[in-house]
């Protein structure tokens, strides 16, 4: 019955994701070749417990170090909870990213309110947005709704992701997707 429940919003969501992916085109880039951004807003997610990233997390974070290494992006934003953008920090530092090249926004807890935050409190105009492959579409739609002129920075597994873990990543986008819509909406 559990699954059910998740069934609805799944095969709702399927049209707006695909709706984002198509708008997406054109905007996703690989971090080699990337065209070079002031800022890189890196979208956090949730710890395996704290102070411990997920994988997922880790890919975001390896993507936006290569950034600042091959000078694609000046500075880093990290986005989310208190928690998780302080693990990020941490994670960044303890690689060789230097903390004044990094800023911190603590006042997100979703996708949405990162760029609207990034847009009005942050006064940001154009970033590259570094998240998972998955997610990116519905980032690129919400950054732009809220104003941003966004890139997309596809955070590849640098280390393995179960399927399990794809597919339920996959299904969550989707079912999120029937939100952001609603969300700009409304907004």
């Amino acid at each position: 019955m559990r699954e059910l429940a998740y069934l609805v919003p799944v095969a709702l969501g399927i049209g707006p994701a695909a709706w984002f992916r198509l708008r997406a085109r054109g905007l996703v880039h690989e971090v080699g070749t990337a065209p070079a951004r002031p800022v890189a807003l890196v979208l956090g997610a949730k710890l395996l417990r704290p102070g411990v990233p997920t994988t997922l997390l880790v890919h975001r974070l390896e993507a936006a170090a290569r950034l600042v290494e091959l000078k694609k992006a000046e500075r880093l934003v990290l986005t989310g909870l208190a928690e998780e953008v302080e693990t990020m920090q941490a994670w960044l530092r303890a690689r060789g990213v230097a903390d004044d090249r990094v800023a911190l926004d603590c006042s997100s807890a979703r996708t949405i309110e990162s760029f609207a935050h990034a847009r009005k409190a942050l006064g940001l105009t154009a970033v590259a947005v570094v998240t998972n492959p998955f997610h990116l579409p519905r980032s690129l739609y919400l950054a732009r709704a809220a104003g941003l002129d966004a890139i997309g920075i596809a955070a590849r597994p640098g280390m393995p992701v179960s399927a399990r873990t794809m597919a339920r990543n996959w299904a969550r986008e989707a079912a999120a997707s029937l939100r952001a819509v609603w969300d700009v909406a409304v907004r």
